[in-house]
């Protein structure tokens, strides 16, 4: 099982749960993390874009 289907499964059966709530207070939007000391990639780019605009 992926990583993926992991945490989503885990999620879903409400085995996760959010800790310290008062540091992460919810917002509206997302939070996108690129871990390269690269340039972001242009699809990258296009993706946080194309968030922004809310399409």
């Amino acid at each position: 099982m992926s990583w993926t289907r992991a945490c989503w499964a885990w999620s879903e059966a409400g085995c996760l749960v959010r800790v310290l709530d008062a540091w992460c207070p919810p917002f509206p939007g997302f939070y996108l993390h690129y871990s390269s000391r690269r340039q972001a990639p242009a699809a990258l780019c296009e993706l946080i874009a194309m968030l922004c605009k809310g399409t």
